[in-house]
């Protein structure tokens, strides 16, 4: 499943999993601005979100900045294709949630640096 959002100052997303029973709700964001996500492992135990990036997106770091009560989250160390994967701990099931914070700037088609700063992902995952 991949999804696509045009807009040069925000960072893409695509979900991959090794299990087809896990899904991403749409979202986006930018430098400068926190947001929401959720994932759904229904009968999974793992889920990861590969983040793509616009053409004119500086990435300067990723890092996992509140940990999942419930399970593990972790970042594959990559500025150029960055993915966050979530694992709930073995026979849980219910709510969890973690935090990812990305930091970086986007330049606009002058060259002028636009959205800077980090932005912060409360992902809530619902793990049936």
């Amino acid at each position: 499943m991949r999804t696509i959002i045009s807009s040069t100052t925000a960072l893409f997303l695509s979900i991959t999993s090794s299990h087809a029973s896990c899904t991403v709700d749409k979202f986006r964001f930018q430098f400068g601005e926190d947001t929401t996500a959720a994932i759904h492992l229904n009968g999974s135990r793992d889920c990861t979100i590969t983040l793509f990036m616009g053409r004119k997106t500086d990435v300067q770091s990723f890092q996992i900045t509140q940990k999942p009560a419930h399970g593990a989250a972790s970042w594959n160390g990559s500025l150029v294709s960055p993915k966050i994967r979530y694992q709930a701990s073995p026979g849980y099931k219910g709510s969890d949630d973690f935090v990812f914070s990305a930091s970086g700037s986007t330049v606009t088609n002058g060259g002028v640096t636009g959205f800077s700063g980090v932005a912060n992902v409360r992902v809530s995952a619902d793990v049936q």
